[in-house]
């Protein structure tokens, strides 16, 4: 790859090691690379994606970029913008995994009302009103961080809520209401976001392929 790497090297501070030329050079076909903190993964996504549009001519409307925090998806657009700015005039676009999903749920799934994030519905008043209508008592903030992370991990790792080890009263019951004032108010928050998109993907398989045939990379 000496014009890419000569390309790097003259218009960006950028020098890769070797491997992170391996990563960079693969292309089709699905590829995991493992790596600790602060050793250089971003920028060899960002090059790598460089790489496929300026050396094999890839649209870059048919590469998607997932991050999982807002910040990290900023951090990446910011960084591929001022360090290939010079040379790259493609704007291309990175998201979260819930924003994408998001995106796919309102297409297909009609407007739902988010609970998290700002929105005037807070999913943690939904919760502290529930539990104290089913349990009768007031639920303590460390009660209520519990029950947040039991529905996480129940929906998330798809774990039965009897195999999750809590203290938390009726946490059958809270769930399952949780779950129904949800549907019944048409309401979600960012778990459903993933388990509706992976429920959308496994259950209609024409949007699979929509997808497919829309991003290559």
């Amino acid at each position: 790859m000496p014009s890419f790497e000569a390309k790097l090297a003259g218009q960006t501070t950028i020098r890769l090691n070797k491997e992170q030329k391996r990563c960079l050079a693969h292309t089709d076909g699905p590829a995991l690379t493992l790596a600790v903190p602060g050793s250089g993964k971003t920028t060899m996504l960002l090059c790598r994606t460089l790489y496929l549009i300026e050396e094999h001519q890839v649209d870059p409307k048919k590469i998607l970029t997932l991050s999982f925090t807002k910040a990290s998806a900023k951090d990446m657009l910011t960084r591929y913008r001022e360090e290939f700015g010079a040379f790259s005039g493609y704007d291309l676009v990175f998201s979260t995994f819930h924003r994408f999903c998001y995106g796919l749920l309102r297409k297909y799934y009609g407007k739902h009302t988010l609970i998290e994030g700002g929105g005037p519905i807070k999913k943690t008043q939904v919760l502290i009103d529930l539990y104290k209508r089913i349990n009768g008592d007031v639920i303590s903030e460390d009660q209520l961080e519990e029950l947040m992370s039991v529905i996480g991990y129940h929906h998330n790792a798809m774990i039965p809520v009897e195999r999750i080890d809590t203290q938390i009263k009726q946490v059958d019951r809270l769930v399952q209401s949780y779950r129904e004032i949800k549907r019944d108010n048409r309401w979600i928050d960012f778990d459903d976001m993933l388990l509706f998109t992976h429920s959308l993907l496994t259950n209609r398989p024409e949007i699979t392929r929509q997808l497919s045939e829309r991003y290559h990379y």
